[in-house]
């Protein structure tokens, strides 16, 4: 790619240039550039807290949407897109340039968003029957498994009135309105937290400052849990890097890693400049998988353009499937990230 044909694509990603847009306009230039100075390096061919019985709120949207679409998933797209590594190879340097914060402490995150809910599937609809569920939660967590959720539902979202009408005549209960706000101990001495105890037990901890900062060797880490998973494929990855991105509060160097394993992945597409659900700027990039007779579905990652906090996360279906009444696209589910932060104490 030459000068000029760089400065044709400019357009497709950089929005008006009102004051608000300036800082995105400017990240989606140098990934341009970076991409035509790199363009024949790219071009050639190459999951969240909780207690595990009190995690479905936060990882329902994943695992649902992968158990149904189920295997033989391939990414689309031939090898890194080199707008996108350059956009996130950007990223990897904002994030890398942010001050190394305190470890001490709890890590906090609050987040809304609507995520699939299901129930088992019929003779009529052998994927079963699903609706889109609202959810507040704010959770504090520290290394010891000690910490405090806080956790809302809101009145289920039907994507048509025949799903609705299908889960009634389930004969189970409609999900409706819930709010829980439990206290966490510490996990006993020689325990693991999460690991199942006595109610309420302690909140699984992961401790990602302990990943490895190398790209090399955390691709390998996380390669082996996309093996692990049963979808050894970029796309899993690609979910991966959200997961260890999302209510962890990693160390700069540490998402300029997981950014850096992202920008290597074959089908990451640069969307480039959008506006979150919260009404901030950010830089969006997506990978979509082909679910054969599943359809296709596009997930999606937001970030900040200057300093790489994960923003939000979108998944939405590309085209009309047995298990929703409703037409594409449709998104089938989407948090967003406002606060994460290291605090001292629990409120």
């Amino acid at each position: 790619m030459d000068e000029i044909d760089v400065l044709r694509t400019l357009g497709r990603d950089v929005p008006s240039p009102d004051a608000r847009a300036k800082a995105v306009a400017r990240t989606a230039l140098l990934a341009h550039a970076d991409a035509s100075a790199a363009g024949a390096r790219w071009a050639a061919p190459g999951r969240s807290w909780g207690r595990p019985g009190i995690r479905i709120t936060a990882a329902v949207a994943a695992l649902a949407t992968l158990a149904l679409i189920g295997t033989g998933l391939l990414p689309l797209g031939r090898g890194p897109n080199p707008a996108a590594a350059a956009a996130l190879n950007h990223a990897a340097d904002a994030a890398a340039a942010q001050p190394v914060g305190s470890a001490q402490g709890y890590r906090h995150t609050k987040s809304v968003g609507a995520h699939l809910m299901g129930v088992g599937g019929s003779s009529d609809r052998p994927n079963g029957v699903w609706a889109l569920v609202p959810v507040e939660r704010e959770i504090w967590i520290k290394a010891d498994g000690s910490g405090r959720l806080v956790e809302s539902r809101g009145e289920p979202i039907w994507f048509g009135p025949a799903d609705k009408a299908a889960w009634i005549a389930s004969g189970l209960e409609l999900p409706g309105l819930s709010h829980s706000d439990t206290t966490f101990g510490p996990a006993p001495s020689g325990v693991a937290p999460g690991t199942p105890q006595a109610w309420p037990g302690s909140l699984y901890f992961e401790d990602v400052d302990a990943l490895p900062t190398d790209v090399a060797a955390l691709r390998r880490i996380i390669d082996e849990r996309a093996a692990a998973g049963g979808g050894s494929t970029d796309y899993e990855r690609f979910t991966i890097v959200g997961d260890l991105l999302r209510e962890t509060v990693g160390t700069p160097q540490l998402r300029a890693s997981l950014y850096r394993v992202a920008a290597g992945l074959s089908g990451v597409e640069l969307i480039g400049s959008v506006t979150d659900r919260a009404g901030r700027i950010g830089t969006a990039v997506a990978m979509t998988i082909n679910g054969s007779s599943r359809g296709r579905e596009r997930r999606t990652l937001i970030y900040d353009p200057g300093t790489a906090v994960l923003l939000a996360e979108e998944d939405v279906l590309l085209d009309k499937v047995d298990w929703v009444d409703a037409d594409p696209p449709l998104v089938i589910g989407h948090t967003t990230y406002l606060v994460s932060d290291i605090v001292p104490t629990i409120p």
